[in-house]
């Protein structure tokens, strides 16, 4: 059985409302360019299928650090 204080070290990496979307747990250098890519989705520039956009968005998002799968990716094209 595991001892009380890796409970309470379990408790300590939990945020108090609940996991933050992964969009919202980036860099501010790193939002600057999801804002980016949002607006182009959103201009056209991206094309108009969501799930091949996102797949290449994720590809893109990979080699800048950010690892999220296409899913995840559509999942904030369709919430933003």
């Amino acid at each position: 059985m595991a001892t009380k204080g890796i409970v309470q070290t379990i408790q300590s990496l939990i945020p108090p409302n609940g996991v933050r979307p992964w969009w919202q747990r980036v860099t501010p250098k790193q939002a600057a360019m999801l804002e980016e890519i949002l607006a182009a989705w959103k201009s056209g520039a991206l094309g108009s299928r969501r799930r091949t956009a996102a797949r290449a968005i994720a590809t893109g998002l990979a080699s800048e650090g950010i690892s999220i799968g296409e899913q995840g990716v559509e999942t904030w094209l369709r919430r933003s």
